[in-house]
C-alpha cells in the first residue's frame, strides 16, 4: 500500500534545483487528515508553513528550499516527524500508530539523520525499558534489582554517549552531527577543548550555521572558566545598592557562589559554606555570592535567615543574569575557586571536598 501510494504521489514534473519536495505515504490513514509543515522560531514555538490534506494514504508539499534547519511534519496534531528541507526529494513512510519512528530517506542531510535515528532507537528503547523495570522494582522494594538497574542504566548512558561521540565524529557534514556535539557539551561528555577540535574538523557550511555558531560560542565562554583560566571579571549590585567587582574584591582564596534564594540545594549547602567561611576567612578566604534571585526581598531575607555574612551581588534577572551567561552557570548550585591571582583552579566543589581544598590552599 505505502509502494502504491508514493508511485501516484511521486508521478510529478522534476524539481528545480532550489526546490524540495515531501512525498508521504501512511499504511492507512483517513482522507482528509491534516497534515502541516512547520519550524521552530527563536523561542521554540512551532510556526505553520504550509498544510495539505491526505488523499489515498498520502500527501505531498513542494516549495522553494529555505536555509537547512530542523522542520516537522505534524499529522493532525496527532505526531510528528522530524525532518531537514533540502533540495530534491524526500520521502516519508509512515505508520499511523507511531508517526514519530517515520522512515525518511532521498536526501543527504535526512539520510543521515535517518541513520542516526535508527542507530539510538535501540539505545533509547532500553533505556525506557530500565525505567519501567525500576519503578516496579521501587514499588516492591526489590533492592537487589534496584542495584543492577542502576549499574546497568549507567552502563547504557555510557553506550549512549559514546554513539553520539562516534556519530559526531563520522558524519562532518551532518548539521544533526552539529547540534549532537552541543548536546555532549552540555552533558560534559567531552570537554571544550575536544569539542573545539571536532567543531573544526566539521564542513565549513556545518561551522558556519547559526546553530552551530551558537556551540561555537558557547564553547569560547567555556573555555574562559575552565580550570586554570583566569577567572572573567565582573560587577554587580550589592543589596545595599554600592557596585562591586570581582577585581577589587579578591582574597588569597575566592568563591564565585551562584546560588539563589529558591535553590533548595544552594540552601542545604549553605550552613557548610558558612562553617568553611568562619574557619578560613581570617586565613584569607573570600566568598562573592551571586544570586540568580528575581524578587530583592526574598534574596535579601534568604542572606539573613542563612547567616551569610560574606559579599553578594545580584542583577535580580534569574539566568539571564550577565555574570551566569559569562560563567555558562546554566544550573546552581555552581562553584568556582580562585586563588591568589584570580586563575581558577577548582568548580563545583561541596561539602568535605570544598572543605579539604579550602585548607589545602590556604594551611
Amino acid at each position: 500500500m505505502i509502494a502504491f501510494a508514493l508511485a501516484i504521489v511521486s508521478c510529478k514534473p522534476s524539481l528545480p534545483e532550489d526546490h524540495y519536495r515531501i512525498v508521504g505515504a501512511f499504511d492507512k490513514i483517513e482522507d482528509s487528515t491534516r497534515i502541516i509543515l512547520q519550524r521552530l522560531d527563536d523561542n521554540n514555538r512551532p510556526v505553520s508553513l504550509d498544510t495539505t490534506y491526505v488523499l489515498k494514504n498520502a500527501f505531498s508539499f513542494e516549495g522553494k528550499t529555505p536555509d537547512l534547519n530542523l522542520h516537522f511534519v505534524s499529522v493532525d496534531n496527532k505526531g510528528q516527524v522530524p525532518i531537514f528541507l533540502e533540495d530534491g526529494q524526500i520521502d516519508m513512510q509512515i505508520k499511523a500508530d507511531s508517526i514519530h519512528l517515520a522512515d525518511i530517506s532521498g536526501t543527504e542531510q535526512n539520510d543521515i539523520f535517518a541513520s542516526f535515528r535508527k542507530g539510538s532507537a535501540e539505545i533509547n528503547n532500553r533505556i525506557m525499558q530500565i525505567n519501567n523495570d525500576f519503578r516496579v522494582a521501587s514499588q516492591s522494594k526489590d533492592t537487589v534489582t534496584i542495584k543492577a538497574l542502576q549499574d546497568e542504566f549507567k552502563e547504557i548512558q555510557s553506550k549512549q554517549q559514546n554513539f553520539m561521540l562516534d556519530f559526531v565524529n563520522n558524519n562532518p557534514k551532518s548539521l544533526i552531527a552539529g547540534m549532537m556535539l552541543g548536546n555532549l557539551v552540555q552533558t560534559q561528555a567531552i570537554n571544550p577543548g575536544e569539542a573545539e577540535d571536532i567543531l573544526n574538523s566539521m564542513d565549513k557550511s556545518i561551522q558556519e550555521h547559526a546553530a552551530v555558531k551558537r556551540i561555537a560560542d558557547h564553547l569560547q565562554k567555556l573555555k574562559a572558566t575552565e580550570i586554570g583560566a583566569k577567572a572573567p571579571d565582573f560587577s554587580g549590585p550589592t543589596p545595599d545598592g554600592r557596585t562591586i567587582s570581582l577585581a577589587e574584591s579578591k582574597g588569597k582564596v575566592t568563591i564565585i557562589d551562584f546560588w539563589a534564594a529558591w535553590c533548595k540545594p544552594c540552601r542545604m549547602e549553605n550552613p557548610n559554606v558558612v562553617r568553611i567561611y568562619n574557619q578560613y576567612k581570617d586565613k584569607g578566604l573570600q566568598i562573592i555570592g551571586v544570586s540568580l534571585d528575581n524578587k530583592k526581598e526574598d534574596w535579601i531575607k534568604a542572606i539573613a535567615d542563612d547567616k551569610l555574612t560574606w559579599l553578594h551581588i545580584s542583577n535580580l534577572a534569574y539566568f539571564n543574569d550577565e555574570i551566569a551567561k559569562k560563567y555558562s552557570v546554566n544550573a546552581i548550585p555552581a562553584t568556582f575557586i580562585l586563588d591568589e591571582k584570580g586563575n581558577i583552579v577548582a568548580k563545583n566543589l561541596r561539602g568535605k571536598e570544598l572543605e579539604n581544598k579550602i585548607a589545602e590552599m590556604l594551611n
